[in-house]
């Protein structure tokens, strides 16, 4: 954190110095901050919501699933993650000339979209890399040896999370052009996700509660098991880029007909 804050403090001192006295020093929320409130706000319920369902996942993962998928999913999200890399160091990129792009009126659809292909290119090809050379790589390394059948999944994991990561560069890209009509499908799709994943990993604490049949029903489907978790978060994942082209695709035939 104290490097951070150092760096936050170098930075904005150095700015102020070559800015000078050439640009007046105004108190941001005199004159616009209502504006500023509203986009704070928003922006926090959106990550807050998020934050809840990303915590949430882990947490089940570790808690309802057998031992030993608990503990291949720590090892196998060790190597899936880098399939995420490539799409938060070009969100960094895009946001700043999206929004730049919004506030002068130009197009930045297409910024959106190269951000979008290069993220899940590279989560195609770290998958890829994973699937060929994953059994190798975890042969070499004594403590993840036991967990060399996951390999298919760690390779599943990281190309789902890449896919997940082009969803959030689609959130960047709405929140650079100050757009949120989103979260009234984002939200409640993030809340369902996480409902449904607590209450089939838990799906014992219905008996009494509900009918023995549905609660029979849904200890069938067995998705606390890591592969079936993986599944899910991957359906949620692709609900989401259906949704997001349709929005694309419905923005773009409405500026057409302007």
């Amino acid at each position: 954190c104290a490097p951070s804050v150092f760096c936050i403090g170098v930075s904005s001192w150095v700015l102020r110095k070559d800015l000078g006295n050439s640009v007046k020093s105004e108190l941001f929320w005199k004159g616009c901050g209502r504006e500023f409130l509203r986009y704070f706000s928003l922006v926090f319920l959106s990550l807050g919501i998020g934050s809840v369902s990303a915590f949430v996942m882990p947490m089940i993962i570790r808690q309802r699933l057998p031992e030993v998928d608990s503990a291949a999913y720590y090892m196998i999200t060790r190597f899936a993650e880098l399939a995420t890399y490539a799409s938060v160091t070009l969100a960094f990129v895009m946001f700043p000339m999206v929004s730049e792009a919004h506030a002068k009126g130009q197009k930045s659809l297409k910024l959106f979209l190269y951000t979008s292909a290069g993220s899940v290119g590279f989560g195609v090809l770290a998958s890829l890399v994973l699937w060929l050379f994953g059994g190798f790589i975890f042969d070499l390394i004594p403590t993840c040896r036991p967990y060399v059948g996951y390999v298919p999944d760690m390779a599943f994991l990281a190309l789902t999370m890449s896919l997940a990561m082009a969803c959030g560069n689609f959130t960047d890209y709405e929140f650079a052009c100050n757009r949120f009509a989103f979260l009234w499908w984002s939200l409640p799709l993030a809340v369902l996700q996480t409902l449904l994943v607590v209450c089939f990993t838990g799906y014992t604490f219905f008996y009494g509660r509900l009918p023995a049949s549905v609660v029979d029903w849904m200890g069938s489907l067995h998705i606390a098991t890591l592969r079936n978790l993986i599944w899910v978060m991957f359906a949620f994942v692709t609900i989401r880029i259906v949704i997001i082209a349709v929005q694309l695709s419905v923005r773009q035939l409405r500026q057409r007909s302007l």
